[in-house]
């Protein structure tokens, strides 16, 4: 402990020895023991760099340079004299230096003719003479540029963008205020290049596909690593309320999530909520906030109004004959609209009550609130989601060295998991009346159609006479120990935990109607279903940093343990043919035994990993940054169970060397990293079919070489400011992504069925372009405007396998990926060339020719009830399925975020433009299937010279179905206004801060040419997401609300 020694005179001993006599009181790990030996090996580090000149020097600069000394205390604070904890202050042209505690407080030692420089990320240097004060009071000023935001995501500590030398992505506090998301997902949308996030459905209840820089696999959605307030989560976004929500960063790629090692391939998304530290010593503030308005349904597709069947005296159609021509042209009676007595406004509504406070000493801070939540969605009779959390985060400083701080938030949901089948409503007669009452008097016909033969349930009917609910409850806890022995070594010990549990029970009562039997002689037997499971994960994570300046170089060195423990668990069980009728019991008891079904299951994923992470900056202009770290997870192979990622980044700020006229700032940068994706649980094991305790045989071949997934990336880019008013920011990423997960069909005499394995490459390239502008900043205007542009290109390496298809999309090596292949209807008849109806001695002329809507069809059937397209043939005469229909990856994206202030108004929207790619509308094709599809089927409109009858409508080639997915979208837009204290004295009210006051709209419109109900819609099929759009919950929902929000 020579170093520490050598600075006896100082604060630093005093502080250690405050901090031993206090450690048996604590009870700190013994980590903490290993870690101040660290500080003693750095610190020794630091005096072999100094030479023994310190030593030698050190009593003559005792005894002249220090006759000089003082003791100098102080306040740092911000514009808004609210304190700035942990702001650097050091002596000029020295090593001496001290940090800000809790209350933004210093105390240190300094020559009185010296000067101090104090700095903190996110405000501006600022250099001040002591000029022999005992007591300097600071402010700092916020350095209002963009790239000045700090961000805290993979990296060793809080880093201005301007000194990062790879991507994260920030969402201020700001555009979160003005118009918070109804959850993260929809947050992230349109606010930055490189994201997509897809509505697999519009249910209130299911969680977005969140897409960061592409597609990480051909297989499976590789969701990205989420945190909240340092808690590596393992459940969803949903659960958050944004109105805690204090900031959210994103890395999009594997150079910078090289952090968070074998789970981040896929990106991270960092939720950091709000806090007390930035109240004055002794304030509190109550917030109340109430959001009501309505959900609507945006747009739901064209219906055939027309129907084919013969019409009665009374202009309906009859059940089951058809017209002798068989032509869609007879119009429903359209009394009744099936759509709008099934989709209807819902009131949606939210209230959120706040307390922030800190103490008079300023010893302690906290953050509480409490919400209620409930969105109906747009179904008629489904109550959808209702949440209520609360949440309380607190920071306790301890001692002037020793610091705590917690996050705590508990959500208990309910949800009303009635399933609908859409097929129900989509199939359905246009103008079935779903009010009308069954033959025993009950309510909700079972089967209103008449047209319709395939036997669709009335959807009303169905929900009202079931039961499908469940509720969840989660916990999410963090709770840190800070040490900061000196002011460049900081050590950190956090525990975390995330549990959650759910229950679910369903009911389908005794005795109700079948669609087949609409008159009630036979009847449902009755189902019963009970299930219930949780999952409790926890994480452990012991970290020190090191941050120590030679002259002008600033270095930090971050090390870091963490712990990850997952462990899930459920059970269910069954039954069937009730005992008795109603809906007011849902117990097993009541279904019969030999009907009786039950299961349970387990699991546990335990990870270790070893980080550290170091940056070099020389006078803020060239930049380095290096990590490693060792990952080992339970889930990988035996043989495979360690796996090292990287990161190495460099920057350089060209501007503090060369002037260029109107910039200020001029960095390229370079990174590149790695991450991966762990295999799913069980993937390496042996596994058997067991059945009423029977064994059936192998099932899973095991595989002790399975490894994650590796996903190597290189990211160049550019970070521009010009005339004080532009940010502009380039990055190029190639990721290339290996060991991919799939699961293979083994050879029978192994004696099972399918294995694990890694195989293939998997290539994305992206282009991403992001200009932040501050178009106006006076005293009455401010105009901030975001404008984002981004463009991926994907395809497949090699890939270790037969080309295969997931949906429609081939996988094939050396091929782009997103390509679709299917059948096409001929438009020439080269086309049709093979086709084994062209006898010898005839050509493809002799018997088709093209009609008029240009497709190719038989001369001897065109303009009768039999007239039928032709498909592109193969070689072989058969129907080709391998005809390119187009690729699903888009041309490019735009979004525009636009935030204009006038005094105490604000206007907010955020822009989103897609252009090209296409998607299979799988609605079209069910609607088409039976006789829906308004585009195929409704000739009602069209002269005799365009009617086509049944047969020729009936038709389907996929080619049909896959149409352009491009869009025009306004995703948000706000008009708020704020009541100032001022203007409410005036009016005598003296006892509220602020009322801000606004109407927010979320999804207002889509401009596309796409025929299904959301061109920005995808399916999951396998595990993995698909470029389809099957018919389910509508996700194009418009939401318009009325918002205020009072301060106390």
């Amino acid at each position: 402990m020579n170093y520490i020694k050598l600075q006896s005179d100082r604060k630093i001993t005093s502080a250690t020895t405050q901090f031993i006599n206090r450690k048996a009181k604590m009870k700190l790990s013994i980590l903490i023991v290993t870690l101040l030996s660290t500080i003693n090996i750095f610190a020794n580090f630091n005096g072999l760099i100094e030479s023994n000149e310190v030593i030698k020097d050190f009593a003559i600069e005792k005894t002249s340079s220090q006759q000089n000394k003082r003791r100098i205390t102080g306040k740092v604070m911000d514009s808004g004299n609210v304190p700035i904890i942990g702001a650097n202050i050091i002596e000029a042209g020295t090593t001496n230096g001290t940090v800000t505690d809790v209350d933004g407080n210093f105390t240190m030692e300094a020559n009185g003719d010296g000067t101090l420089i104090i700095s903190y990320i996110g405000y501006q240097d600022l250099k001040v003479n002591i000029n022999n004060r005992s007591r300097i009071n600071i402010v700092l000023q916020e350095d209002t540029q963009l790239l000045q935001e700090v961000v805290v995501t993979g990296v060793a500590k809080g880093t201005p963008r301007e000194k990062l030398s790879f991507t994260v992505e920030k969402i201020s506090d700001e555009v979160i205020m003005e118009v918070p998301g109804l959850n993260v997902a929809s947050t992230l949308s349109g606010k930055m290049p490189g994201i997509k996030v897809f509505s697999t459905t519009g249910n209130p209840m299911d969680e977005p596909v969140i897409q960061l820089r592409g597609t990480t696999s051909f297989t499976g959605s590789d969701q990205p690593l989420i945190i909240i307030d340092g808690i590596v989560t393992s459940g969803v976004l949903k659960d958050i309320n944004m109105e805690d929500v204090a900031s959210i960063e994103v890395i999009k790629g594997s150079a910078a999530a090289s952090f968070y090692g074998s789970k981040a391939a896929g990106g991270v998304v960092n939720i950091i909520t709000k806090r007390g530290s930035s109240l004055e010593d002794g304030t509190s503030r109550v917030s109340i906030k109430s959001e009501i308005g309505a959900n609507f349904i945006g747009f739901l597709p064209l219906r055939s109004t027309a129907h084919g069947h013969l019409v009665d005296a009374n202009g309906n159609p009859t059940r089951g004959v058809l017209d002798e021509d068989q032509i869609w042209d007879n119009k429903y009676n359209m009394e009744n609209d099936a759509f709008k007595d099934f989709f209807i406004p819902r009131v949606f509504n939210s209230t959120t009550a706040g307390l922030t406070s800190r103490s008079r000493d300023g010893d302690m801070n906290y953050y509480a609130s409490i919400q209620y939540t409930h969105n109906p969605g747009v179904v008629r009779d489904l109550d959808g989601v209702k949440r209520n959390s609360f949440r309380i985060n607190l920071d306790n400083k301890i001692s002037n060295t020793v610091s705590l701080n917690m996050s705590n938030l508990y959500v208990r949901t309910i949800n009303d998991r009635r399933s609908i089948n859409f097929d129900d409503i989509y199939y359905s007669d246009p103008n079935a009346n779903f009010f009308a009452d069954n033959l025993d008097g009950t309510p909700f016909k079972v089967n209103p159609n008449i047209v319709s033969t395939r036997n669709n349930i009335n959807p009303l009917y169905d929900v009202n006479n079931k039961i499908q609910r469940g509720t969840a409850n989660r916990f999410l806890g963090s709770y840190g120990l800070r040490f900061m022995p000196a002011y460049w070594a900081t050590f950190n010990a956090n525990y975390s935990v995330d549990f959650f549990h759910y229950q679910d029970e369903d009911l389908t009562p005794k005795g109700r109607l079948l669609v087949n039997y609409p008159d009630g002689s036979t009847r449902h037997d009755g189902y019963v279903y009970k299930g219930s499971g949780n999952s409790f994960k926890h994480n452990m994570e012991l970290s020190g940093l090191l941050t120590k300046a030679f002259g002008d170089l600033n270095s930090t060195l971050r090390l870091q343990y963490l712990y990850e423990d997952l462990k899930s668990e459920g059970l269910w069980g069954n039954g069937s043919k009730l005992a008795v009728s109603g809906m007011n019991n849902t117990s097993l008891e009541l279904a019969d035994p030999e009907t009786r079904d039950h299961s349970s299951w387990g699991s546990r994923i335990v990870s270790n990993s070893y980080t550290a992470v170091g940056n070099l900056d020389y006078k803020g202009k060239y930049i380095l940054d290096g990590l490693v770290r060792r990952d080992g997870a339970s889930v990988i192979g035996d043989d495979n169970m360690w796996q090292t990622y990287y990161r190495i980044s460099g920057a350089w700020n060209v501007t503090e060397d060369f002037e260029i006229p109107y910039f200020q700032m001029f960095k390229p940068r370079v990174s590149y990293g790695t991450a991966g994706i762990l295999p799913a649980y069980g993937a390496k094991y042996e596994t058997f079919s067991l059945s009423n305790g029977t064994l059936y045989g192998g099932a899973q071949l095991g595989n002790a070489r399975l490894k994650p997934a590796l996903s190597q990336e290189l990211e160049v880019g550019l970070d521009m400011r010009i005339l004080n008013k532009f940010d502009l920011t380039y990055n190029y990423s190639h990721k290339r992504n290996t060991d991919l997960p799939y699961v293979m069909t083994v050879s029978g005499v192994t004696g099972f069925q399918f294995q694990n394995i890694n195989v293939g490459e998997f290539f994305v390239h992206s282009h991403e372009v992001s200009l932040n502008a501050s178009l106006i900043q006076n005293k009455d205007w401010r105009w901030d405007a975001t404008l984002t542009w981004d463009k991926l290109e994907e395809y497949v390496g090699e890939l270790g396998r037969p080309d295969f298809f997931i949906g429609y999309a081939k996988i094939a090596a050396h091929e782009k990926y997103g390509n679709l292949y299917s059948s096409k209807f001929a438009t020439s008849l080269d086309e049709v060339r093979t086709s084994t109806l062209i006898k010898p001695g005839q050509t493809a002329e002799d018997i088709f020719t093209i009609n008029n809507y240009g497709y190719v069809v038989r001369k001897d059937l065109i303009g009768t009830r039999d007239e039928a397209k032709m498909s592109i043939l193969d070689e072989n005469g058969a129907t080709s399925q391998k005809e390119f229909i187009g690729n699903m990856i888009p041309d490019f994206n735009v979004n525009l975020m636009n935030v204009l202030n006038y005094k105490n108004w604000m206007f907010y929207f955020t822009l989103s433009w897609q252009q090209g790619g296409v998607l299979y509308n799988n609605t079209k094709v069910y609607m088409s299937f039976a006789g829906r599809n308004a585009a195929f089927w409704d000739m009602s409109e069209r002269s005799w010279d365009q009617k086509k009858s049944m047969t020729y409508a009936n038709q389907h080639s996929r080619a049909s179905f896959t149409e352009d997915a491009s869009f025009l979208k306004m995703r948000e837009m706000s008009l708020n206004y704020n009541v100032t204290r001022q203007q409410l004295s005036r009016l005598g009210i003296n006892f509220i801060n602020g009322i801000k006051c606004g109407v927010v709209g979320r999804n207002l419109f889509t401009l596309t040419n796409y025929s299904g109900p959301d061109p920005e819609t995808r399916t999951v099929e396998g595990g993995t997401l698909i470029g389809s759009d099957t018919p389910k919950y509508p996700s194009d929902i418009r939401t318009i609300t009325g918002t205020v929000t009072i301060e106390f």
